[in-house]
């Protein structure tokens, strides 16, 4: 219990509970692995875990690390494992900040697990 209560996991079996099933890592992809990537590109693909997804967050920050936008998208009820990526960033103003190689785009995700992954970080082209 105090192993569940520091790290904040719930298992979902009672195998995991006991140790005795092995934990799957965390697994999320949304299709694109170019360095640099569109908008469009983005909302283009779809959202996928092994675990269920509660939050994603978009990131856009400028060449000295500022941030330009931090949006977050709480997905219904907390249990989707796949959303389409166009529910999960604002298109319109994100495309503010597409200037083409200057600007960095990081998705990440929040699972059930309590994991933070984060699945894409590239340039907007």
């Amino acid at each position: 219990f105090d192993e569940i209560y520091s790290t904040g996991y719930l298992p979902h079996t009672f195998k995991e509970f006991l140790g005795t099933d092995p934990i799957e890592p965390a697994s999320v992809t949304i299709g694109v692995d170019s360095p640099t990537v569109s908008v469009d590109t983005l909302t283009a693909q779809t959202l996928t875990a092994n675990y269920v997804v509660s939050d994603v967050f978009c990131d856009i920050t400028d060449p000295d690390g500022k941030v330009l936008l931090h949006y977050v998208k709480r997905l219904g009820n907390h249990f989707s494992r796949s959303a389409k990526m166009a529910d999960c960033i604002p298109a319109g103003v994100a495309k503010t900040y597409q200037t083409a190689g200057v600007n960095t785009v990081t998705i990440t995700c929040q699972l059930g697990t309590g994991e933070l992954v984060t699945v894409y970080t590239g340039t907007l082209a």
